[in-house]
């Protein structure tokens, strides 16, 4: 699900291995977290830094 876009970056965590960024928007956290978690079979998560 992606979230509504603002000024906030986005923070994506794997909580199975080393893997952590910080993306300018929602649609490219959630893009990568949704490539990650398909390549990987890992859980990943992301939030608004605020």
């Amino acid at each position: 699900m992606v979230q509504a876009d603002t000024h906030h970056r986005y923070h994506v965590v794997c909580r199975e291995c080393r893997t952590e960024k910080v993306f300018e928007s929602a649609a490219a956290a959630e893009s990568f977290t949704r490539r990650h978690a398909e390549a990987t079979e890992h859980i990943v998560v992301y939030e608004p830094i605020e």
